[in-house]
């Protein structure tokens, strides 16, 4: 995962399936040519949300749960970024990225306008990109050797679809930029990051129950029993997440 979105990973989850107070019309849907029920998992959420037509894409990938740096690039990033261009779903230009942390501000291209905030991925869709030994990128010296690497989930990479012309490195840790942000509005391809969202699971079948279990739960209500489950470790790395949990 990349550093950057450890903080926003539930709001990604949460988007895909709570769009009651958004239009369909925001979300992109993605499955996996290779796999049938990828498409019939998509179909079936973009109906149920009101995703438009043109807003559901198929890509040829990997059948397997991990793809390869490469095979990310060339058969998923790259060509879900020219069909949002292409359907005049995003816009890119160019824009100002702010000093931050000494850094001067920088001119990038990134995308300037989106009708479109959230990518659901589909039952199908890998969820790991592989490591890659040909990648080869020099890291600053304050970089710990253990993040000196370049494995990632697919997810959390292709929320940084909005600055991929950038080419900002593919391995080790990335600033997050929403670190405390409470304004959900920021949170748009126009400051840099997609919304990724999944439906997924051991079946196709309960992928697509996700689906109707966040509609009931937004037609009947949420109640129910729900189970913390923290380890009384004294370890001050741990603890702190135990604390959390208490405090919830």
């Amino acid at each position: 995962m990349r550093k950057i979105f450890s903080l926003t990973a539930v709001l990604f989850f949460a988007a895909a399936f709570n769009l009651r107070a958004e239009s369909g019309s925001d979300v992109v849907v993605v499955y996996n040519t290779r796999v049938p029920e990828s498409r019939e998992v998509a179909e079936y959420y973009a109906n149920k949300r009101h995703v438009p037509a043109n807003q559901i894409f198929g890509f040829a990938l990997s059948a397997g749960e991990e793809m390869s740096r490469a095979e990310f690039t060339d058969s998923l990033e790259k060509p879900l970024a020219k069909a949002l261009t292409n359907k005049k779903l995003w816009r890119m230009g160019s824009g100002t990225i702010p000093a931050t942390n000494g850094e001067p501000k920088k001119v990038v291209r990134k995308v300037v306008d989106s009708k479109i905030r959230y990518a659901v991925l589909c039952y199908g869709v890998p969820v790991r990109i592989g490591k890659d030994p040909e990648l080869k990128e020099k890291f600053d010296d304050n970089v710990r050797p253990e993040l000196r690497r370049n494995e990632a989930a697919v997810d959390s990479e292709l929320a940084l679809l909005p600055l991929s012309e950038e080419n900002f490195k593919r391995g080790g840790p990335l600033a997050n930029p929403f670190f405390a942000v409470t304004n959900a509005t920021l949170f748009h391809p126009t400051n840099g990051i997609l919304m990724v969202a999944r439906l997924d699971g051991p079946s196709a079948a309960i992928a697509r129950g996700l689906v109707d279990k966040a509609i009931q739960a937004e037609t009947d209500g949420l109640w129910g029993r729900g189970y913390f489950d923290v380890r009384n470790i004294t370890d001050a790395s741990y603890k702190q997440g135990d604390d959390w949990i208490r405090g919830a």
